[in-house]
């Protein structure tokens, strides 16, 4: 009789146990069901400020260029970044931050100021169209409403735009490599940098474009597909800084193609026929003089021709577009 009563006891706890183990599956399976929900709403919610962002900043780019003004661009910006985060999430609240970001901080600029960067955040709240994130089990433990929200930063910079001009004879196809800077003189005292303002042509204007970009107004598009600019004979050891700084940054610059060359020393002329983007991989100096150059190399990313109409699409192609946060 005392066997038999032991066997009874440990089969009332058996069932005991498995009561227990089946409420705490079935608990979880119920409530991975709420989890999935909130974690699947996470990501589209981050997607839509992904999407949203990145499409704020070319929609305010692409305005600027029909000539908007900065507040009226900002407004087709936010509405585009509204389009974006509604198809990547219904029912999505969205708030949309224009300025600059620099040193890994974004900081906001007055409508007045053109901005390079966008933040935006995107969620499902109280304040959303479509509210929080309802649960479907949670109303067990007292949570019927989840709210989430994620944030995205992005930024449009302007590639720089250097005084490198390329030949445009036997120029490779993009995503091949390309010497493109000669240490021979193409035309007698004259080094194949291009003076964009037609001012003195010092070797201090040389540096500062090959570092920070040509910063004056230089019309890409004539209407007879081609420009005649005026070459300098600045220093070539003034660019060894800037090329330098995109080697390491690995950075897309700006160039021009050019197909013929009149004149000499300040005198001389190049016929600007395009525009090329490319990658600076490497430079080469001369053994004897370490600071004067043999050669640069570049891997070509775009080529675009005046000839050809300079659209909006292309004029992309000048930018980069990056989420940084």
């Amino acid at each position: 009789m005392r066997v038999r009563s032991k066997l009874e006891n440990r089969s009332g706890q058996v069932i005991v146990l498995f009561v227990l183990s089946l409420f705490v599956v079935c608990l979880a399976a119920v409530l991975s069901i709420d989890f999935g929900r909130v974690t699947n709403t996470r990501a589209r919610l981050q997607n839509a400020a992904d999407a949203a962002a990145l499409g704020a900043m070319l929609e305010l780019w692409d305005q600027r260029v029909t000539g908007e003004d900065e507040g009226d661009a900002r407004l087709l910006a936010e509405a585009k970044a509204a389009e974006l985060a509604s198809k990547n999430c219904d029912g999505t609240r969205v708030a949309v931050e224009f300025g600059e970001f620099a040193d890994g901080v974004f900081v906001p600029l007055e409508d007045s100021v053109p901005a390079t960067a966008a933040r935006v955040m995107s969620a499902r709240d109280p304040e959303a169209p479509g509210g929080p994130i309802r649960t479907s089990f949670g109303g067990l433990f007292g949570l019927t409403e989840v709210s989430q929200r994620a944030t995205a930063t992005a930024r449009l910079r302007r590639h720089v735009l250097t005084p490198f001009s390329v030949y445009g004879g036997g120029l490779p196809p993009p995503g091949e490599l390309t010497n493109f800077y000669n240490r021979e003189e193409v035309a007698p005292g004259c080094f194949g940098l291009l003076n964009y303002d037609g001012g003195s042509g010092s070797a201090e204007e040389a540096r500062r474009w090959t570092l920070h970009g040509y910063d004056g107004e230089f019309d890409f598009d004539p209407a007879w597909g081609y420009d005649w600019i005026n070459g300098t004979t600045g220093l070539k050891t003034s660019i060894k800084e800037g090329v330098g700084y995109h080697i390491d940054e690995e950075n897309v610059v700006l160039g021009t193609i050019y197909t013929e060359v009149e004149g000499q020393g300040s005198n001389t002329d190049f016929k600007i026929v395009g525009v090329i983007s490319m990658v600076i991989t490497s430079e080469t100096f001369l053994t004897s003089q370490e600071d004067e150059y043999d050669y640069i190399t570049a891997r070509v990313v775009d080529v675009h021709y005046f000839s050809e109409g300079l659209t909006t699409d292309f004029r992309r192609n000048f930018l980069t577009l990056q989420l940084v946060q």
